[in-house]
């Protein structure tokens, strides 16, 4: 899973950049065009995220990251290959109008029409749908994320609330 706790992958960190510090970030499609300047970002060491202060961030040409206490090339190098994460509640953010739903992992979904619900575990992209695995009991129902079924989306207490066609909820 790309989540920890309430933190949420954006990307990789791939390697070093210029001899200050500086590092060169792949961030997923789905976060291109996040700023992540001025504000902490987690880096996974040894199973713990780690916050980081950003001093700069760039995305022109490619994304580059300098964190503060990060001074040097070698200082760098210990970060080539890891994961990038940010507060989810950042992604949420990014856009008042609706909520990204690769938010949504961990999120409970209640469906008004079984008066079922289940906890989000995974999203996947499938051709022309986005679908969340949701487990209810002991039991995973794939569900399609589509605008007509979704009801409302409080990103504050992590619920979704959906209205889906009778049986879709198991």
């Amino acid at each position: 899973m790309n989540r920890i706790g309430p933190l949420i992958s954006v990307g990789k960190i791939v390697k070093p950049h210029g001899v200050d510090g500086g590092m060169k970030v792949a961030l997923k499609d789905t976060f291109e065009g996040l700023d992540l300047s001025e504000q902490f970002v987690f880096v996974n060491f040894e199973g713990l995220p780690v916050p980081f202060w950003t001093m700069a961030f760039d995305s022109k040409g490619f994304d580059q990251i300098s964190l503060e206490h990060i001074n040097s090339k070698e200082d760098a190098k210990s970060f080539a290959g890891k994961e990038l994460f940010v507060e989810q509640k950042l992604i949420a953010s990014r856009n008042d109008q609706i909520s990204n739903p690769y938010t949504w992992i961990g999120y409970l979904m209640m469906d008004l029409t079984s008066n079922q619900s289940g906890e989000i575990i995974n999203l996947e992209e499938y051709p022309q749908q986005l679908i969340a695995t949701v487990k209810i009991e002991n039991q995973e129902v794939l569900i399609p994320i589509h605008e007509d079924f979704l009801v409302a989306v409080d990103d504050l207490s992590q619920l979704i609330t959906v209205k889906l066609p009778e049986g879709l909820f198991g």
